[in-house]
């Protein structure tokens, strides 16, 4: 079971590089209003 929740782990940190890497920046006018709705997602969780 260790060994499958290693795989799925690393799996998952591959895909969020990939994503990462080719998704591009936000404009600058956009970052100010995603940075305040992340946070506000992070204080709800």
């Amino acid at each position: 079971m260790e060994r499958g929740l290693e795989f799925s782990v690393e799996a998952l940190a591959l895909y969020i590089r990939s994503w990462l890497t080719a998704t591009p920046p936000l404009p600058e006018g956009a970052q100010a209003a995603a940075q305040a709705k992340g946070e506000s997602f992070i204080e709800a969780a």
